[in-house]
């Protein structure tokens, strides 16, 4: 491939588009050349600087341009759409919904940033690099976000779990004033947790490039290379990948299915005690152990939900982590089949991550029948405002016609005293 060669003042190397090619020995431009190809199989650039002819490389990169962008804006609408469901009068006083509201929101929050991520990964044009203040905020929000998900995820297991064991407990540590304490102290937790981020030495200029340094798209090797150039010890990733693979993977990763198996195990013995029961022939009121058995099924509906957003989570999240915290080494190849099998790899870890954070929305508003319900009403609550909007709309075009018909023919008066005559 026919690569422009320019100078870029140093003489130890020259630069041609994303590559390095060294002037005699020059072991620093020679690895920085390796470093950046190896990068490349998390972005466009694998297919058109490096692999243009490999299948797979191609398939790759054209999954993740159409997969990604559509994820987030598909995952952005629904998201929303959850909050305002969850917004409506019948839920917004519900301890779960609360904690719904604020896991959609941070999907939200995941959605947005991964648009930053495609624009400079994908398309190539500056975004995160644009300017520092782009950066931090990118990389901050990678962490953050991803994070307040697991915490809202693993609270709303907490919270459905003591409602099944200890019915006056939850009323006590789960009312709503409590629960949007909790979300606020998580909230707060997590921003001082993360917040040094953007303060550490992450937007640098190395190996002839702007770099917004980020382990789903640069090589710690990269990072290392630039502290070892500028003198900075502080190397933030080192401490922060075991910060957030605990708190948005080992900790639930364990957490929920604990909490899960013993949320099955509570909704068994419902089923069971349930069974053993003969129903009651009779209109479902207040009182009416029918209306209990209509209670109690709805609550199940709930749990079936939560377990549902919580597998979902554990598995779609998994690969992800293991590329966060360089378990998986996607930055090691030394051969192009190696470049171009880690190509897919992080292409189908990177979609699972963002799918899960863009579908919770197909798992607890449609998979409950208390959200279905507040899904239709809010639905036709639409549909009737649009009518009324609709028919106001055509009665005051009917007016003004019948006014400017009365207009041409003169005033009033003046029709009745022809009429007379």
């Amino acid at each position: 491939m026919s690569v422009y060669m320019e100078d870029n003042g140093d003489p130890e190397y020259k630069l041609g588009n994303s590559r390095w090619y060294p002037l005699g020995n020059g072991s620093y431009a020679n690895k920085c050349e390796e470093i950046l190809f190896n990068e490349a199989v998390t972005t466009a650039r694998l297919r058109i600087d490096y692999l243009p002819n490999n299948t797979l490389v191609a398939a790759a990169d054209y999954m993740r341009v159409i997969g990604r962008p559509t994820i987030y804006f598909v995952g952005l609408f629904f998201n929303v759409l959850c909050v305002c469901v969850l917004l409506r009068r019948g839920l917004r006083r519900v301890a779960t919904c609360n904690i719904m509201i604020a896991l959609a929101v941070a999907d939200c929050c995941t959605m947005i940033n991964g648009i930053f991520y495609w624009v400079e990964y994908e398309l190539l044009h500056p975004a995160m690099t644009a300017s520092r203040g782009l950066c931090g905020l990118t990389v901050f929000t990678v962490y953050f976000a991803p994070e307040m998900s697991a915490c809202m995820i693993m609270l709303m297991s907490g919270e459905r779990l003591l409602r099944h064991i200890n019915t006056p407990k939850h009323e006590v540590f789960f009312s709503i004033r409590k629960t949007r304490i909790y979300i606020f102290a998580i909230a707060v937790f997590l921003i001082i947790l993360n917040i040094p981020i953007p303060l550490f030495d992450i937007y640098f200029f190395e190996c002839g490039r702007q770099i917004c340094w980020n382990i789903y798209h640069d090589s710690p090797e990269l990072l290392k290379i630039h502290n070892d150039n500028s003198g900075d010890v502080a190397d933030y990733y080192s401490a922060y990948k075991w910060v957030a693979l605990s708190i948005y993977w080992i900790i639930p990763f364990f957490g929920l299915p604990i909490i899960n198996t013993r949320l099955v195990c509570a909704v068994w013995k419902d089923n069971k005690k349930k069974g053993s029961q003969v129903p009651e022939p009779s209109i479902p009121t207040p009182d009416s152990g029918v209306y209990r058995d209509w209670q109690v099924e709805e609550q199940k509906s709930v749990t079936r939900m939560l377990i549902s957003v919580t597998v979902a989570y554990w598995i779609m999240t998994t690969g992800f982590n293991m590329i966060q915290a360089n378990i998986i080494k996607i930055y090691g190849s030394t051969t192009d089949y190696e470049r171009a099998k880690f190509s897919m790899i992080y292409t189908v870890f990177i979609l699972l991550f963002y799918m899960n954070h863009a579908s919770n929305f197909f798992l607890y508003c449609l998979s409950a029948r208390p959200y279905r319900e507040e899904l239709k009403a809010m639905w036709l609550d639409a549909k009737e405002l649009i009518y009324i909007k609709i028919w106001i709309k055509m009665k005051e075009a009917r007016r003004s016609h019948v006014r400017r018909s009365t207009s041409s023919y003169g005033s009033m008066p003046h029709l009745a005293a022809n009429q007379d005559v």
